[in-house]
């Protein structure tokens, strides 16, 4: 019986091949061989387990910077991976149902996978993101690079990191502009009673009621119909928003730079993403993020640049106005809104803030 069962399963299995003693391997090279294999198996299991596809999400599309940035990240890696990790994009935040603020929480509990989002969006998830938004600190580009670039920008990643996202690098949105109807802002008196269409964080909201405006909280549609009709009076944006937007054909003849407050751009990725990808395949989208962002910031502050020359130049003719405010004009917003600053600041951390001082006072000497 032992013998035909023995035929049988020779025959489902096929035939036995006998390999000579001499052949054979050697009892500790088998087992050698035998921990190899096993060790690459994760890889290869891991490899096989990706999605099929990775949402990432931004607020804009590729017609801005930021969106173009997220464009290159997402090509980079593609091409890098062997389209073992493929990247669709959802501009408009369309991931998460249009809301931008959504973003950190969908990266944090797996919604979406990858993300390039503001600061300002991000904040209320993250009070160390704050930091850039407490008003007239920062002011100009060089002060900024000094934070991101330094141990300030190191610890805010940390700290993103903590609450449950992987932060891979930082962007440019450039710096919160105000436009309005009518009115030039030289003084703070110049904003009272203004209504101005806001975004993102509350943050701007606290420092446009501390000037006496009445901040209202609106998509971009509806304040576009808003302006028309008279019922809104301006808004906070960026320089290069307000081109592309063609905001002058709505009303928006005043323009300040003012410098408000900086959005710098985080790329991340969400840690249940992270942590499926093999260790080879996690640098490779770290690498491409930093050069993304690398490139992203280079085109934000080309675009930026250009904007506020087509501002004061080209809009001219189109009766568009702009209003730079001079140390002393901006000294005088920033002690309007001392309460402000002192409030989000404690928010964000006594500690961070006082660091970030100091790197700005530095980034400023000869």
């Amino acid at each position: 019986m032992r013998g035909a069962h023995a035929a049988k399963a020779a025959a489902r299995i096929g035939p036995a091949v006998l390999i000579p003693r001499s052949a054979r391997l050697p009892a500790s090279l088998a087992a050698l061989l035998c921990v190899l294999v096993a060790g690459a198996l994760p890889a290869r299991v891991s490899a096989q387990s990706y999605k099929p596809e990775y949402k990432l999400s931004t607020a804009v599309g590729p017609v801005y910077p930021w969106g173009k940035g997220a464009e290159i990240w997402a090509q980079l890696v593609k091409e890098r991976t062997a389209g073992r990790i493929s990247i669709r994009q959802f501009p408009g935040a369309s991931a998460v149902a249009g809301d931008p603020a959504r973003e950190f929480a969908a990266l944090r509990d797996g919604t979406i996978d990858l993300a390039v989002g503001s600061s300002l969006n991000w904040g209320s998830q993250v009070k160390a993101l704050n930091l850039f938004a407490l008003p007239f600190m920062v002011g100009d580009r060089k002060a900024l690079d000094a934070l991101l670039r330094g141990e300030v920008g190191a610890a805010v990643l940390r700290a993103i990191e903590e609450a449950g996202v992987v932060p891979l690098a930082w962007g440019d949105n450039d710096f919160r502009e105000i436009s309005t109807t009518q009115r030039a802002l030289h003084r703070p008196e110049d904003l009272v009673g203004l209504r101005i269409r806001v975004s993102g964080s509350p943050l701007p909201d606290a420092v446009l009621t501390a000037l006496g405006a009445v901040p209202t909280r609106m998509k971009w549609l509806d304040a576009q119909n808003g302006m028309l009709a008279g019922t809104i009076d301006g808004q906070e944006t960026t320089a290069q928003a307000f081109v592309v937007t063609k905001a002058h054909t709505l009303g928006q003849k005043q323009v300040t730079l003012w410098a408000l407050a900086a959005d710098p751009l985080v790329f991340a990725v969400s840690r249940t993403a992270w942590d499926a990808w093999t260790a080879e395949d996690r640098e490779i989208v770290r690498q491409a993020a930093v050069e993304a962002a690398s490139r992203e910031i280079e085109l934000a502050r080309r675009a930026a640049a250009t904007a506020e020359a087509a501002i004061a130049r080209e809009l001219k003719s189109a009766g568009v106005i702009v209003t730079r405010l001079t140390p002393d004009e901006r000294a005088a917003f920033a002690a309007a809104t001392r309460a402000v600053f002192d409030k989000w600041a404690s928010e964000v951390g006594a500690d961070l803030v006082l660091r970030a001082q100091d790197a700005i006072t530095a980034s400023r000497k000869p």
